[in-house]
């Protein structure tokens, strides 16, 4: 296994509780920065491959009721056209319409 969180100790090789507490102050820190219903889009690359989208499509990272979610923009909206890696997108209920900042 790799060393993600203690770097500076080479001997040290993360467990998989290390890195699950790492990814809940990383959630809980992009809870309390993206606003409620707002998500930032991000290229698929990496790890996010095997999991979310194939490599180079957009994903949503976005704070919907409280709690952050990946998903890919393909699966929100039909027409993905004009969407950039960066941009903010207001991601709304089921029956409203998505829109972009």
């Amino acid at each position: 296994m790799d060393n993600y969180t203690r770097p500076k100790d080479e001997s040290y090789e993360d467990s998989p509780e290390d890195l699950l507490a790492g990814l809940l102050v990383f959630s809980q820190a992009l809870n309390v920065t993206i606003p409620q219903g707002e998500g930032v889009l991000i290229v698929a690359k990496g790890d996010a491959e095997a999991y979310f989208a194939p490599k180079g499509e957009l994903l949503i990272i976005a704070n919907m009721d409280g709690q952050i979610q990946v998903m890919a923009l393909k699966d929100v909206l039909d027409d993905t056209t004009g969407f950039t890696e960066g941009m903010w997108i207001t991601v709304g209920a089921p029956d409203e319409e998505d829109t972009i900042d």
